[in-house]
């Protein structure tokens, strides 16, 4: 058979299969992907019982032959010395992040863990993956299934832990690329907090930062909760700035207008940020 004939199976790790929370996201991810009709996301094929242990279930997705984004960037762009070539990159790549976006916000549905990580670069361009803690937007149509598996949680609830990485039952992504309403509780489910994942993105692949670190100065992890401080603060050096008096890139202020604080200071929709980038 043909390569494109096989699939992949994602399953619950050992160590989480009996914890319901995880279970549930699990549901979600299956229904999430279930309900979205796009090019630029992976979808399942079907989803399949692992062993007779309750919550034991596997989701069956085709294949997709490519590397994730956060490894072609650190290969291909480790030094930035040619820069044109990295604002090429983000521009193709991310206007097709941000189609697949749209797509998800038709659906209903809101991603909460966009990151480097979490998009694939194929043949056939970028398909974003892993909707295990997308959310629903108020109001939304035929999501009433899934909402059932949606948990928003308040700030007291969140979860700690390396700021890099998406805790296991948390519903706010991953920290340093999650907006401050997202780590805050406060809107999860509205589809801005996106875009403000789409801004840390371009920022990560434009300089090889993050726009807020999750590190100290002293290279400990900062707590949710000084990260949060810090994004509501909005403090960001400008991506120019990392370019040494070089070519600059158009994309800037793009960036930083995904990057602020306040969501209705962004740009509102995926569609729009796309428009932008294709004028700059």
């Amino acid at each position: 058979p043909a390569l494109q004939d096989f699939g992949v199976v994602k399953e619950i790790l050992p160590l989480y299969k009996g914890n319901r929370g995880s279970v549930d996201r699990f549901k979600r991810e299956i229904m999430a992907l279930d309900a979205v009709q796009s090019d630029y996301v992976v979808k399942p094929i079907d989803v399949i019982k692992m062993s007779e242990e309750e919550g034991d279930l596997g989701i069956v997705m085709k294949f997709v032959k490519g590397n994730d984004l956060q490894e072609i960037v650190k290969r291909k762009f480790f030094d930035r010395e040619y820069l044109p070539e990295v604002d090429n990159f983000v521009a193709k790549k991310m206007v097709q992040v941000l189609f697949g976006v749209m797509d998800l916000h038709g659906g209903g549905l809101v991603h909460r863990d966009l990151k480097l990580a979490n998009v694939i670069d194929t043949n056939n361009g970028v398909k974003v993956i892993d909707l295990g803690i997308a959310g629903v937007q108020k109001g939304a149509a035929n999501t009433e299934e899934l909402d059932m598996f949606t948990e928003d949680r308040t700030k007291d609830e969140r979860t700690t832990g390396l700021a890099h990485l998406t805790p296991p039952n948390s519903p706010l992504g991953t920290p340093v690329y999650s907006s401050p309403e997202l780590l805050s509780a406060t809107l999860p489910n509205d589809p801005r907090v996106d875009l403000y994942s789409v801004g840390v993105m371009m920022y990560e692949i434009l300089t090889g930062r993050y726009p807020i670190d999750y590190r100290k100065a002293d290279s400990s992890d900062k707590s949710l909760q000084e990260l949060l401080d810090e994004k509501i603060k909005g403090e960001i050096v400008a991506p120019n700035l990392f370019r040494n008096d070089r070519e600059f890139s158009a994309l800037e202020p793009i960036i930083m207008r995904l990057l602020r604080p306040n969501p209705d200071e962004r740009p509102q929709t995926a569609k729009k940020t796309a428009e932008l980038m294709a004028g700059a």
